[in-house]
Formats: structure tokens, C-alpha cells, sequence
């Protein structure tokens, strides 16, 4: 359950429409806290503080991105409707949401493998935030705008104009040589990052859950993957995740890549947070690259926005609040 330090009731009405930040009298205590991100050095500037130090509060959804986020359900027509401007940093006491401006909304289906699809909002179901109890996301069914059948498979879907997509390419797509050849980097990647204080993980080898190769700028070929240590003890078996960010220059084939974000998790295997890659996209104003990210809990969930600068630098430009119980 959510612990709240509340100084005087506040009651919020929600437009999808208008992301604005969100001030309140009544704080809700993150479940779970937020995480700085550690990123590797780059030649020419220093790096943030570790993520396996104290967390750091997070910037505010980017204006880039549209106004709304919607995610695919348990089916491909059926969608949660992501709020941007709630943050567990600062969440009223109680939410409202007013889902009017949405009905008949249109909004581009983006999937992993970079496919885009037309989609229009057919019908929404609401819902309201009180207290500490569970919540979730409104739901929303979407269908296809030019003939309203049901969508294809796709995993976010932002409003019209906002994005395009980038392919993602998974290391499963790949030839067995290429697969282990970039299995390979990324052991190697994951190996040389700094040691965290705790020796649990020390002496664990590395296996690459997942990985997906994707053009993260003109001539920069990225990779994003999340590598992973296990300790199968029989009582409580622990696990560790590193998810790895890396680039390398596509324009020179011999070029290695390097680590330009990294961010560690551990605990146990049946509590731990894991972090899947849902898309990646460019915005069509600013013409960054940013990966959505779905942190998934035993007891919660959250979505972020992992973004790379004009710099080459990449950031967790905005976490969502963690919803479940």
C-alpha cells in the first residue's frame, strides 16, 4: 500500500490533452523509488552520480513526445491510457480523470520492429485515484482508423505527428555468428563497468537476456540490452540486471562498441524490478532518439522515457507513477 504525508485534500480532474506540471498539497511516498541512472564517461564530459547511490528526483516529461502515451493491452485492441504529468513525486490525493477530449482521438501505433500504423480511440473506460488504494492506468479500445478493424500487433502509440519510429532488432533476429559476436561485446561491456560496492554478483558470469540493435543517430549504431547475474541458491535465489546502453560508429564496419548509459538492479528473483524495451522513437520537432521503457515489478509498474541528447549523452528524461498496490 502506497504511505502518504497529506497537509489538505486536493482533488484533480485529468485532460490528456494538456500536460502541465503537477503541484499538490498531498504527497504519495514512490513505490519504488525512483533510480539515478549510472552513465559511462564519454571523452568529453564527466558523468552523473552512481544509481547504486541515493536516487535523484527526475525531469518532467518532454514536450517532444505529444501530450499522451497509450500502451498496449492484453490485446492489440486494447490500451492503457498514460497520463504524463503524474509522478509519484507528486501525486495528488485524489484524481479524476476527464477522458472526453480523447474519444475519437487518433493516434499512430508504433511497434518494436519499427512498424507504424494509423489508429483511432473507440471507446474509453475511466477510472479515479483515492488514497492509498490500488490504481491503474484508464483503459481505452482502439481500432483501426482508415477501415476500424482490430489494430496489428504494436507495443505504444503516441499522438499523431509526434514521433516516427526506429526499428529495434533483436539478437534473436540475428545469424548465429553475429547473435554470439554481439553477445560477446555486451559480456565484455557488462564486465568492464564499475564494480558495485556489494561482492554478492562479483564473481557471476554475465547472460544477455535481451538485446536490440537500432539506429540511434545519423551514422551511430546503438544497442540497448539488459545482461544479467544469477545465484541460484536454493532458499533465496538472487538476481542481478544491468541494463546497457552502447554505441558504436556505422560508418567504420571494425568499430567496437562503447557504454553510454548503464543502470544496475538486484534482489530477489521473485521481487526484483526487470526493465523491457517497448519502442524506440524520434521526435519529429527535436530529432531525438528515446526508448520507452516499461519497469516491471512483482506489485507495480511504471513506464520512463530513456532519451539521447544532441550530445550523445543519454538520460531517464521522465518516470511515470508506479501503478498496482
Amino acid at each position: 500500500m502506497r504511505s502518504m504525508v497529506c497537509y489538505a485534500p486536493r482533488v484533480v480532474t485529468a485532460t490528456a490533452w494538456i500536460v502541465a506540471a503537477a503541484t499538490s498539497a498531498c504527497e504519495k511516498s514512490p513505490r519504488p523509488a525512483p533510480r539515478s541512472p549510472v552513465a559511462a564517461s564519454t571523452p568529453s564530459e564527466s558523468i552523473p552520480a552512481s544509481t547504486d547511490s541515493a536516487p535523484a528526483s527526475l525531469p518532467a516529461w518532454d514536450p517532444a513526445a505529444g501530450t499522451m502515451l497509450l500502451v498496449r493491452g492484453d490485446t492489440p485492441s486494447a490500451a492503457w491510457i498514460v497520463f504524463p504529468q503524474y509522478v509519484d513525486s507528486a501525486l495528488p490525493d485524489t484524481v479524476r480523470f476527464n477522458l472526453r477530449p480523447l474519444r475519437d482521438a487518433h493516434v499512430e501505433l508504433q511497434a518494436r520492429n519499427g512498424t507504424e500504423d494509423s489508429a483511432q480511440v473507440a471507446s474509453l473506460t475511466s477510472t479515479t485515484w483515492v488514497g492509498d488504494e490500488c490504481i491503474e492506468w484508464p483503459r481505452a479500445t482502439v481500432q483501426r482508423a482508415l477501415n476500424g478493424a482490430p489494430p496489428p500487433d504494436w507495443s505504444v502509440a503516441f499522438v499523431r505527428g509526434a514521433v516516427t519510429p526506429v526499428p529495434l532488432d533483436s539478437i534473436e533476429g540475428l545469424s548465429s555468428p553475429d547473435s554470439a559476436h554481439l553477445a560477446a561485446e555486451l559480456t565484455r561491456l557488462a564486465s568492464a563497468l564499475p564494480v558495485p560496492e556489494s561482492r554478492t554478483f562479483r564473481s557471476i558470469p554475465f547472460a544477455v537476456r535481451t538485446a536490440y540493435l537500432f539506429n540511434a543517430a545519423p551514422g551511430v549504431e546503438g544497442v540497448i540490452a539488459d545482461v544479467v547475474q544469477k545465484l541460484n541458491q536454493e532458499a533465496n535465489p538472487l538476481e542481478q540486471h544491468t541494463l546497457i546502453v552502447a554505441e558504436r560508429d556505422s560508418t567504420h564496419p571494425d568499430s567496437t562498441f562503447r557504454t553510454v548509459y548503464h543502470e544496475r538492479t538486484s534482489g530477489s528473483e521473485e521481487k526484483l524490478e526487470t526493465t523491457e524495451v517497448l519502442a524506440a522513437v524520434r521526435y519529429s520537432l527535436s530529432h531525438r532518439t528515446a526508448l520507452v521503457l516499461l519497469r516491471d515489478g512483482a506489485e507495480s509498474s511504471a513506464y520512463a522515457l530513456l532519451e539521447r541528447s544532441e550530445r550523445g549523452t543519454w538520460r531517464v528524461r521522465w518516470t511515470s507513477v508506479y501503478t498496482g498496490c
